[in-house]
């Protein structure tokens, strides 16, 4: 047996991953019936997955599936962003006809061009400084898009490997793939190290959020076993090996396949061998044995990478083709390397990359400093402009230890990577200019700008990923202002201060910000800055709920923009201008201010406008209480993101809002599927706390209380630092009403108190809510100290709801000079009066009833149950119409059963079952309600008047020996009593008890004073 002079060294056959094997063909002959699924194949280093994923390639393309194929590359400390992506597009493109690939680009190929050059320019949208940058959400839609199609030809299998190296922004994207696609016959495929996660390698938490997504299976390839080992050993060699030689090999590669092959080539001829002591010595050996020609040509390839491409080695090397031909001969025949497929060019790559680590590390410093120079200096040449390089090119010079180029080639990949929407490798590019920046004499004419302007490319990038960053660079920009010598250039930095200090929920700075912003910058003559400042603190102050101020701030912003020609800024004053006017009560303005915005979005090219303009319409139709109209709305705007490549955030954004008008107009089945489809898009931004407060809502509804506050316990911190109305009131709304159900109406009460505080409300849409929660937590705390003996406790909590239900009042107040908002306001205060009559157990059946009548005609089922429940307690509690009280009670059962509000439902039934009235008819025609049993005095909730007595005392917290010794009765009589009563109210002890007897009247205020 002669080992080294053997062509082969891996088994031309797969060994021992029969069942991983099967388990990927299982997952491919699912997409037959357009089903999508994702694979995640982990394992050490050398324990096989790319020979499984090489094995399963072949026989998928044998089915004639498209194969899509790509690996992450390491570039020092960071990675090539989108990497596989490229690679593998890259690879479609230079294989389809040109005709096939105009179907499958489509109207994205600029777009895509971004990442493949071969697809020709990228054209450049126009875009306003005040969007908020959905570029790359576009772009991973329309990645989705071209896998969509590629799949409506065939299944289409996209594999990823090496994701230990992956880049931010490339995660990001095979996050979304994952989520959207669905019933779509594409099959994923993603390889890592295992062993290079350390528990804080950024891989970890993007597994654990694929392995918690449905259609995600986990392939864990585990070393060979001793037989397993034999046979590999058995296929490389075409024989039979010395049992010794086997048993020696498999107990040093401890079974894993590739260090098994690679001793099998260093045991020598005899299989005698002395053995290197560690695998990188092992590897060492094997390269030893090739030509001085050859491994020098290995040592320049390992300073390129894992990927070999000849021609750029050639340049770096100075040498001809034949001669370097020649080498990788010798290489390809050794398999030191192999052909790469999936280049759709000549390159080649290190069989595994653990060879090219051995050969690269025992480089000499100054050889690596040589090499890197080389190849930058090569790249430089051949690839100028070519932004797909501009990374590599950054790592070159640095570990060249060049610092000036460095420095001019970071910032050159920083704003290539932007262009990519890679903004986290743009982050890290621009940061890294900036710790070259004091070490490079005359840094600003490498930079090609000043240290300001690189803190604001910085800040920039950084908010789309880490907002609180990019405000910390955006200072530091604004520090090494001189505001008296430079005002303009300062206002403009505090204005983006103010932009993206409100994206990272820091709304005070927000508005300081942009009112600094505004001082700075001159009203005279009309700029740009100045209009993009004024539109900028318009905009916020819609989002805070400051409309009035709104208003005159895009009357100015409008006025400027118009008076200079900046179409941009004046549509989005309009949008700002639109939503004012709107909750101020005159919506057909409203209405005509975003129709003009979206036509100015439309014919300028500001997609983001667009999206911003549909956003602020579907509010319109809700702040005139038109919810059938806005998820209409919402829906052609959503089919308007779709196409626009929208979807990632304002698709998501208006599904959001959608959810929100079903869950309020009852349909929580159609509203949780439009929660879903937002989730689908990923957690970006407010959308992510949306998506989380409206599955935490919609959950509460339903009696989930444990998944309930999992959605919403996380936001409560978010709500106690932001100022968006838009976020802050449904989550805390939400986040009372959790407290609430969950029988906490001091931290209910706490919580709407200081959320209403927070801001400084208008009397707009829902606004109401809070103040209507706060009031009822209040009337439900002073019920609980009274069943506690607080006396005082109880009148502080009556005396802080009749406070909040002044302020409603005054909010009403001022609504009424708006038609548009006047009904909606006055079911709000309608329903904080009902609630107001509970704070000092004044039953108002009337109060209840007016309530009732107000969400009627404005068709909130939920709401509507909740107040004929309400009216219902009111009416027993008050002794009159139990007809009235059964007719409410039953309307309200069958509304909560119908929406499936599992907390309300059981008060709704427990209510019933207490006053003896009956929700469902029995069969005879009569009534019937389940539990029921006949009382003395229905009126009294069946209790007789010696229980009511009994009753009376256990609410002043009496024992059982205590009552008995007041009614002159035995201690055992008493405790029936008290167990009966326990057992007609439907409770399950005495403090429960003395709260339904206040609730219902059914004890007189005297006895318990």
């Amino acid at each position: 047996m002669i080992i080294h002079s053997m062509v082969r060294v891996s088994s031309p056959v797969l060994i021992g991953r029969s069942d991983e094997a099967g388990r990927l063909r299982a997952a491919l002959a699912r997409t037959a019936e357009r089903r999508s699924s994702t694979t995640l194949i982990s394992g050490e280093a050398g324990v096989g997955k790319t020979r499984l994923v090489s094995d399963f390639v072949e026989r998928a393309r044998a089915t004639g599936a498209e194969v899509l194929e790509g690996g992450c590359v390491l570039l020092g400390d960071g990675a090539l962003p989108y990497a596989p992506v490229v690679e593998a597009l890259r690879g479609l493109v230079r294989r389809t006809p040109a005709e096939e690939l105009d179907a499958l680009v489509g109207a994205g190929r600029s777009e895509l061009a971004r990442l493949v050059p071969d697809l020709g320019s990228v054209t450049e949208d126009a875009r306003s400084g005040l969007s908020i940058g959905s570029g790359q959400g576009r772009l991973f839609e329309l990645l989705l898009s071209v896998l969509q199609r590629l799949a409506d030809r065939s299944p289409t299998v996209f594999i990823v490997e090496d994701l230990h190296w992956s880049d931010q922004s490339t995660r990001d994207l095979l996050g979304f793939l994952v989520r959207n696609l669905r019933d779509v016959p594409v099959m994923l495929v993603f390889t890592y190290r295992s062993d290079e996660l350390h528990r804080r390698h950024p891989l970890l938490p993007f597994v654990a959020e694929l392995t918690r997504t449905p259609g995600v299976e986990r392939i864990e390839l585990a070393a060979l076993d001793g037989v397993q080992s034999a046979e590999l050993l058995r296929a490389i060699a075409g024989r039979d090996l010395e049992p010794a030689l086997v048993e020696s090999i498999h107990v040093r590669s401890a079974g894993n396949p590739f260090f098994t092959e690679e001793l099998l080539m260093a045991s020598g001829a005899d299989g005698r061998s002395d053995l290197p002591p560690n695998l990188r010595d092992l590897l060492l050996a094997r390269i030893a044995g090739l030509s001085e020609a050859t491994q020098e040509f290995l040592r320049v390839a390992s300073a390129a990478g894992q990927r070999v491409d000849p021609a750029l080695l050639a340049a770096a090397m100075s040498i001809d083709s034949a001669e370097m031909y020649e080498a990788l001969r010798e290489c390809v025949g050794r398999q030191v390397l192999v052909p790469d497929p999936t280049a759709g060019v000549e390159r080649y790559a290190f069989r595994h990359a653990l060879l090219q680590e051995a050969v690269y590390d025992d480089l000499l410093p100054g050889e690596k400093t040589r090499l890197h120079a080389a190849f930058a200096r090569t790249l430089e040449a051949s690839f100028a402009g070519d932004v797909t390089h501009a990374a590599e090119l950054a790592y070159h010079w640095f570990a060249a230890h060049d610092l000036p180029r460095a420095l001019e080639s970071a910032v050159a990949a920083g704003l290539a990577a932007e262009a990519a929407y890679a903004f986290p490798e743009a982050t890290a590019q621009f940061g890294r200019a900036l710790e070259l920046w004091d070490r490079v004499p005359g840094a600003e004419e490498h930079a090609g700008r000043d240290r300001v302007d690189l803190l604001a490319e910085l800040a920039s990038v950084a908010r789309f990923h880490d907002a609180a960053r990019a405000v910390t660079h955006v200072q530091a920009a604004i520090r090494l202002v001189d505001e008296a010598a430079e005002p303009v250039r300062a206002g403009l930095l505090y204005e983006r201060l103010g932009r993206y200090a409100w994206i990272a929920g820091q709304g005070e700075l927000a508005n300081q910000a942009h009112r600094t912003a505004i001082r700075l910058i001159p009203a005279e003559p009309p700029s740009e800055a100045r209009a993009r400042a004024v539109a900028g603190l318009a905009q916020i102050s819609v989002l805070g709920a400051r409309f009035d101020e709104a208003l005159i701030l895009a009357e100015e912003a409008l006025t400027i923009a118009r008076a200079i020609g900046a179409r941009d800024i004046e549509g989005h004053a309009l949008n700002s201008r639109g939503l004012s006017r709107a909750v101020l009560g005159d919506i057909d303005l409203a209405d005509a201010d975003l129709r003009t915005a979206l036509a100015i979005a439309e014919d300028v090219g500001i997609v983001d406008d667009i999206g911003r303009a549909y956003a602020n319409w579907t509010w319109v139709f809700v702040v005139a209480g038109r919810l059938d109209e806005s998820i209409a709305m919402a829906r052609r705007a959503v089919a308007v993101s779709e196409r626009l490549g929208l979807m990632r955030f304002f698709g998501a954004h208006l599904l959001c809002g959608a959810a929100d008008d079903l869950y309020r107009l009852g349909r929580w089945d159609e509203a949780e599927e439009s929660v879903l489809r937002a989730e689908a898009q990923g957690l970006l931004g407010i959308n992510g706390i949306l998506i989380e407060e409206l599955k935490g809502r919609l959950a509460l509804a339903r009696g989930r209380f444990d998944e309930a506050a999992r959605h919403l316990e996380p936001l409560a911190r978010l709500a106690e630092r932001a100022a968006d109305i838009q976020f802050i009131s449904p989550v805390t709304a939400s986040l009372t009403e959790l407290a609430l159900w969950q029988g906490k109406p001091d931290r209910a009460a706490t919580i709407a108190t200081d959320a209403i505080r927070l801001i400084d409300f208008t009397p707009e849409v829902r606004i109401g809510e809070l103040f209507a929660l706060c009031i009822r937590a209040h009337a439900d705390a002073a019920e609980l100290a009274r069943v506690r003996r607080l006396p005082d406790v109880a009148n502080a909590a009556i005396d802080a709801g009749m406070s909040v239900l002044a302020a409603i009042r005054g909010r009403h107040a001022r609504a009424a000079s708006r038609p548009a908002l006047v009904e909606q306001s006055a079911s709000w205060l309608l329903l904080c009066e009902a609630e107001a009559t509970r704070l000092d157990r004044r039953p108002e059946p009337a109060a209840w009833a007016a309530t009732v009548e107000a969400w009627r005609r404005l068709d909130r089922p939920y709401a509507l149950a909740y107040a004929r429940w309400r009216e219902a307690e009111a009416r027993l509690a008050a002794r009159e119409a139990r007809d009235e009280a059964l007719v409410a009670l039953r309307e309200a059962h069958a509304i909560a059963t119908r929406l499936g509000a599992a907390p309300l439902l059981g008060e709704i039934v427990a209510l019933a079952a207490r006053a003896r009235l009956p929700l469902v008819a029995d069969i005879d025609g009569g009534d019937a309600t389940e539990g029921t049993t006949p009382a003395a005095d229905d009126a009294d909730f069946g209790l007789t008047a010696r229980e009511r007595e009994v009753l009376a005392l256990v609410a002043l917290g009496r024992t059982n020996r205590q009552i008995a010794d007041e009614l002159f009765i035995s201690q055992n009589t008493a405790g029936v009593h008290v167990s009966n009563i326990l057992g007609k109210l439907g409770v399950a002890g005495r403090g429960e008890a003395a709260a339904i007897a206040y609730r219902l009247g059914l004890i007189e205020t005297a006895s318990i004073s």
